[in-house]
């Protein structure tokens, strides 16, 4: 027993290491990569059923799961800025709209708030010109 979890613990370092040691994305495989993500999320029906806030949270959900794909992309060098700063900016916006459902589940707000809430995210506008500075148009959403 003690050789198979040794073998496994072997196994487990050599595979971080290897991870670790991976070389950064090329641009153009960065931008293949992130554009598939955002596609993904481009394909992605909400739910047309349940309240308000089931769909909204549902909606947030998928945002946080694209954003997490993402987050894993190792990008290049010449792109890593753009990626940290477009990332922040993703989680900030997710951070707004879970701030939002959470008041219109409280009864802080209605349903119309929470739809005014959605279109003014404080980052889109700053995101869509980062996505776009990347090359991957796939993920400008306005």
């Amino acid at each position: 027993m003690r050789v198979i979890a040794a073998v496994l613990f072997v196994s487990l370092v050599a595979a971080v290491a290897a991870e670790a040691s991976a070389p950064a994305l090329t641009p153009t495989a960065y931008r293949s990569k992130a554009s598939a993500i955002c596609k993904g999320l481009n394909r992605w029906v909400p739910p047309s059923s349940g309240t308000l806030a089931e769909r909204f949270a549902a909606i947030i959900d998928e945002a946080a799961s694209v954003r997490n794909a993402l987050k894993k992309l190792d990008p290049p060098p010449s792109l890593a800025p753009l990626h940290a700063k477009v990332l922040a900016l993703e989680g900030r916006d997710i951070d707004y709209f879970r701030t939002a459902l959470g008041q219109l589940r409280a009864g802080k707000i209605g349903d119309a708030q929470l739809i005014a809430a959605f279109a003014k995210a404080p980052s889109g506008i700053d995101e869509d010109r980062i996505w776009k500075r990347i090359g991957v148009p796939a993920c400008v959403q306005g």
